[in-house]
């Protein structure tokens, strides 16, 4: 009588020769995949990820984003792929176990509005995440065309102004100053620079040179920064994208966070240290946010000014161990 094969044997061992090739392949293509969801800001803290992990010899670096236009011409990014596209589905089996789902948002709890403060500034925690030890610059990084840098050329000198974030994909009320504190700094930087201001159809109007409220892609925004003097700001995309594309800015922080918890060194900042400070609270205020209405119109005018005194060219990296 002929043996009889072993179904569930020969079955373990289809199961583990697949298991090995898939291990050999991610080994031979040392692949991480970066999977986030998020705000446009945070997306671009990708980018700083990457750079740090191709620093440590990383082979290929892949991500998903529902913005894969803002790491275009990224020489530390292989690829990129919006969610549920069959591209992203192929970068998560190339990757394995090697895809990261960077965060900084510890416990978050989204009815109570509270999170914990992460232990290192934003993007070393998420660099952290990632498995990345040592130093790692504070930084994001975007890169544009000769033509794209040529779009924006018309914007040489200009201050770029952002009068809200309400239009942002999460908006917070914690993050808002005042529209009307807003257009007096530019009613007063317009006497010596012409003023961009940037942002959605819907925001509050500021004096302005140029209307650029709704009309530009991402990469045009980019553009338009990187030929910009400076930019006036809320903490937010914005801010994250002025420094990819080496633009100081000053940014209205109130008490939500800290400056060196997501911030710049290079940018004037503008933080109030109350007791409930930082808060880390979207919208939610015990105190009438108050840490925002601290500050005053003059006193982001005298911060526009001291950078103005300073070149631009040359911005401060802050530098932060992880161990």
């Amino acid at each position: 009588m002929p043996m009889q094969s072993n179904p569930s044997r020969s079955g373990r061992v289809f199961l583990a020769v697949r298991s090995f090739k898939r291990f050999a392949l991610r080994r031979l293509v040392d692949a991480t995949c970066l999977d986030y969801y998020g705000g446009i800001g945070d997306h671009l803290l990708l980018a700083t990820i990457a750079r740090e992990l191709k620093r440590r010899g990383g082979r290929h670096v892949f991500i998903i984003s529902d913005y894969p236009e803002l790491f275009r011409g990224n020489a530390d990014i292989d690829r990129a792929a919006r969610p549920g596209s069959r591209l992203a589905w192929a970068f998560m089996k190339i990757a394995g176990e090697r895809v990261i789902h960077p965060s900084y948002l510890i416990n978050q709890d989204t009815v109570a509005d509270t999170r914990d403060q992460p232990p290192d500034p934003a993007v070393a925690y998420m660099c952290r995440m990632a498995g990345i030890t040592g130093s790692v610059d504070l930084r994001p990084y975007i890169y544009l065309s000769e033509d794209e840098l040529a779009w924006g050329a018309r914007f040489q000198g200009c201050i770029a102004v952002q009068s809200t974030g309400l239009s942002a994909r999460f908006p917070a009320l914690n993050k808002e100053w005042y529209p009307e504190r807003v257009a007096e700094v530019a009613g007063h930087l317009i006497r010596s620079h012409p003023v961009v201001q940037i942002g959605s159809p819907s925001d509050p109007s500021v004096p302005t040179t140029y209307d650029l409220r709704g009309k530009t892609s991402l990469r045009q925004l980019a553009a338009a920064l990187a030929h910009c003097r400076m930019l006036v700001g809320l903490e937010g995309m914005p801010m994250h994208m002025a420094r990819a594309v080496e633009c100081p800015s000053v940014i209205v922080y109130g008490g939500r966070l800290r400056p060196d918890q997501i911030g710049y060194i290079c940018n004037e900042n503008l933080y109030t240290p109350m007791h409930c400070a930082p808060c880390w609270r979207d919208s939610h205020c015990d105190f009438g946010r108050a840490c925002l209405d601290k500050i005053t119109a003059r006193d982001v005018i005298e911060a526009a000014e001291r950078l103005l005194s300073r070149p631009r060219e040359g911005l401060a990296v802050e530098s932060y161990e992880i161990v």
